[in-house]
């Protein structure tokens, strides 16, 4: 029963940083001010990107998923881990606003529980 324990907590300790190592930094063309990125999440794998800004940086985020239950939705923080999403940025499709704060700030993107694989769509704009 003990080495069973031990090894559920080794799987959870790996499965948290395999997790945790998915945030991918949203790269702009050059020129460009805005950003695209496609990929896919479902109930148990959501999908962390890292945005880079300046102080007082007026931001648009869109995101489109292209299955029929539109089940995908995102939330911005500023602590990727321990932060509570800013304020109107928790469990929607589109958000405008400006980060007051240079930094680095984490765009989540999740799946609803009642969704299965969601391909998606994220757009990122700097005004």
């Amino acid at each position: 029963m003990k080495r069973v324990a031990v090894f559920v907590l080794a799987a959870l300790v790996l499965t948290t940083s395999a997790i945790m190592a998915q945030d991918t930094s949203i790269q702009f063309p050059a020129g460009s001010t805005t950003a695209s990125v496609k990929g896919h999440a479902n109930p148990l794998s959501s999908k962390s990107y890292k945005l880079t800004v300046g102080a007082n940086q007026r931001v648009v985020i869109h995101l489109t998923s292209t299955s029929k239950r539109k089940l995908v939705k995102f939330e911005v923080k500023r602590n990727n881990y321990t932060g509570k999403p800013l304020p109107g940025t928790a469990g929607v499709v589109d958000w405008e606003g400006v980060l007051t704060k240079a930094g680095d700030y984490w765009i989540n993107i999740y799946a609803l529980p009642a969704a299965g694989e969601e391909n998606f769509t994220l757009e990122v704009t700097l005004k």
